[in-house]
């Protein structure tokens, strides 16, 4: 049977795959159920999948694929087939229809949970939902990941693979405390027990150097203090890191003056970290006078910069949200209410 790309053929095709008695589809069916000879049917679904997407209903070709997928439930190698067809398509298909999450993710839910295939589905799945910039759904899957990893006995290298996948995805999307979060869930696969080697090691230090030249990223409570970075202490951008937790703008400039080739060529962004270690050590400040008028000139002596400069400083500090604060421009001072950066 081949389908039409008229939409009048799409729904005939839709109407019918969902059981319309008068209909002789219908009837088909139902002789393909008793007689199990259910390939012919996976096939069809799978070749005709790119036009069945531009219908315009998506919950009438989830109702559809539920249908082929209750069918091939009767049989496991069946399931596996489909599921190995509808993961090809996914890779493969330019379709935007929101129907192949939903495919996607009922396919996973069929599947048992200890099925080597399930872990494939997911990092479609996963994929999917990040191409189309639907990072809801990416969060959704975040506490379930524990159980899910024990059930699929996952090697470290395809847990780390996943978070990282995760982690790089709200980054881009500007969530960056949940991919922070994400991230830390990520080096804790590393332990003393299990260090990071080679190729591990050097993207450890390379995230750790996007960290430090993210211009969005000031809390980093969440992995300051974890094992890998211990591991990695002789790295500079582990010092880097260090010296920024502590907000210290001056102990940086000493130590890119007796280490700038080791920090430039670390791939830190100098003129990057030394704004957002200026902002931070504005907020310790700030925070060590809270609910108390704070002088420009104690600002601009103890960051080390010119009086004229501060309120370009607070203003900075104000719209990243590292502090809350009011400005007296008469009095030429701040006075500030809290900070998200903890000290």
């Amino acid at each position: 049977m081949a389908l039409s790309s008229a939409p009048e053929k799409r729904g005939w095709f839709l109407d019918n795959l969902k059981g319309d008695e008068s209909q002789s589809f219908s009837l088909a069916l139902e002789k393909v159920l008793q007689e199990r000879v259910v390939t012919k049917l996976l096939n069809f679904f799978i070749e005709q999948l790119d036009l069945i997407l531009t219908c315009d209903s998506p919950a009438d070709i989830e109702g559809a694929f539920n249908i082929i997928l209750a069918i091939a439930h009767f049989d496991k190698s069946t399931t596996d087939t489909l599921a190995e067809s509808i993961i090809l398509f996914a890779t493969k298909t330019t379709s935007t229809s929101p129907a192949i999450f939903k495919i996607l993710a009922n396919l996973f839910n069929a599947l048992p949970t200890d099925s080597v295939l399930r872990y494939k589905v997911f990092r479609v799945l996963l994929t999917t939902a990040i191409q189309r910039h639907n990072i809801p759904e990416v969060v959704a899957f975040v506490p379930h990941l524990p159980k899910w990893f024990a059930e699929w006995k996952s090697s470290n290298a395809d847990i780390r693979s996943v978070y990282k996948q995760l982690s790089d995805a709200l980054f881009a999307s500007g969530d960056i405390d949940r991919a922070l979060d994400i991230l830390a869930l990520y080096m804790k696969t590393f332990s003393t027990e299990a260090p990071p080697t080679g190729d591990e090691r050097s993207e450890l230090i390379s995230l750790l150097v996007q960290i430090i030249n993210n211009e969005a990223v000031f809390k980093i409570d969440v992995i300051i203090d974890l094992p890998v970075i211990a591991l990695l202490a002789d790295e500079t951008a582990v010092k880097v890191l260090k010296i920024f937790f502590k907000g210290d703008s001056a102990e940086f400039k000493a130590f890119v003056e007796q280490n700038k080739a080791a920090v430039e060529a670390s791939g830190i962004n100098i003129s990057t970290f030394t704004e957002k270690i200026r902002l931070i050590d504005l907020s310790t400040l700030a925070l060590k006078s809270l609910h108390t008028p704070l002088s420009y000139e104690a600002i601009a002596s103890h960051i080390g910069f010119s009086v004229d400069d501060v309120e370009h400083w607070i203003i900075e500090a104000v719209r990243k949200n590292i502090i809350v604060a009011k400005i007296d421009q008469i009095s030429r001072s701040i006075v500030v209410s809290g900070s998200r950066v903890p000290l």
